[in-house]
């Protein structure tokens, strides 16, 4: 076929932590209280309601989507002053996690690995799902 992989060496400086890692929470594999705890330990106040089973979570503002218009919002009203929460079901990864290679990527940044279509099944639709949206994938 005359496709390798590269191998060469990345010269980029491994990052001590990941640049938006302190806003972060996590919510793939963490248990009630580690959730609680990490969502505090950003500043969310979060209570619990036993009768109904659910944990409320106070914030001015909640986003959906970290994309274009999401992740501009989102930074436009904290930087006001409003306490925000942005839900994003994408994972987040930097350009160094990135394989470069395509099967793996599309796993990584699309939604259902790129093979998500129309009820129909006739419109294949190529969405992102990753801390960033469609910004990230564009």
């Amino acid at each position: 076929m005359g496709y390798s992989v590269d191998t060469r060496e990345r010269f980029t400086k491994p990052e001590e932590e990941r640049p938006l890692q302190k806003g972060i929470v996590d919510c793939m594999l963490a248990n009630d209280p580690i959730l609680i705890k990490s969502l505090w330990e950003k500043g969310i106040e979060v209570k619990e309601d036993p009768d109904a089973n659910i944990y409320k979570i106070k914030c001015d503002v909640v986003i959906v989507g970290s994309g274009c218009g999401g992740g501009v919002a989102a930074a436009v009203l904290a930087s006001s002053g409003l306490k925000v929460l942005v839900l994003e079901k994408g994972n987040y990864f930097t350009s160094g996690e990135y394989s470069s290679l395509e099967g793996p990527s599309l796993e990584q940044l699309y939604v259902k690995g790129g093979m998500q279509t129309s009820r129909d099944g006739k419109i294949l639709i190529l969405a992102g799902s990753t801390l960033g949206g469609g910004s990230a994938v564009n």
